[in-house]
């Protein structure tokens, strides 16, 4: 179509200006319609990197005597996260996910486990992954879940655990790839091109937050 358009525009008649105009026409739909999408993307990511903050920021308060992380703290960051991301997006609805098929968002949350601080022999907030870290799916986390329920799902091994606690580790990065659906973007990219080999459909938002110091109050996560 949009060579058509452009091989009428170079007529000597009225048709021209009609076509410049469409043309026109068109690309303010696509403008128009990046805009949009890439505002609503915007404000959402703002909401899941909010969720994940609050989240490392509750995880690593899940210490053992020494000060060093348990396997629970990246059980508790994920718990967090959901309960937080769930009300603070479109709850299982359209907007948060871009597979059509599935119901509800289908996310996989996944905490490091950080080596770092001073006291280890690293720089200033320096920290590194070390090579431990827990994966769980977000539809595996019912609302009403706490810390004991969802350490009761992931089933770790006591070796597991304490291979975690004796590797010293002092804080957390939870990783996530959310999506959100384009809305006007696929529409006004059929219109506009004819090689459409871009995705248009969806937009990943990759999501990364870590924390190695509690800086909150208890109950309160900043």
């Amino acid at each position: 179509m949009l060579n058509k358009i452009k091989q009428r525009s170079k007529e000597d008649d009225g048709n021209s200006i009609i076509m410049l105009g469409i043309m026109l026409i068109m690309a303010t739909l696509l403008i128009g319609g990046m805009l949009l999408d890439i505002s609503k993307a915007f404000q959402m990511k703002s909401s899941y990197v909010d969720a994940a903050r609050k989240a490392a920021q509750a995880g690593i308060r899940e210490q053992n005597t020494q000060g060093f992380l348990k396997a629970e703290a990246a059980a508790e960051a994920i718990r967090v996260y959901e309960n937080i991301a769930r009300p603070s997006v479109i709850k299982d609805g359209y907007m948060s996910h871009c597979n059509k098929e599935s119901i509800g968002r289908d996310v996989d949350i996944t905490v490091y486990f950080m080596h770092g601080g001073t006291n280890n022999g690293y720089a200033d907030n320096t920290f590194v992954r070390g090579s431990h870290s827990i994966t769980m799916n977000n539809k595996d986390i019912n609302p009403g879940d706490e810390l004991p329920d969802l350490m009761a799902k992931l089933n770790l091994s006591s070796t597991t655990k304490k291979a975690i606690q004796d590797a010293k580790y002092k804080g957390i990065e939870i990783e996530i790839i959310e999506e959100t659906p384009n809305v006007i973007l696929p529409g006004a990219s059929k219109i506009s091109l004819t090689d459409n080999d871009i995705d248009f459909n969806c937009q990943l938002l990759g999501i990364r937050e870590g924390a190695s110091q509690y800086i909150g109050e208890t109950g309160v996560y900043y």
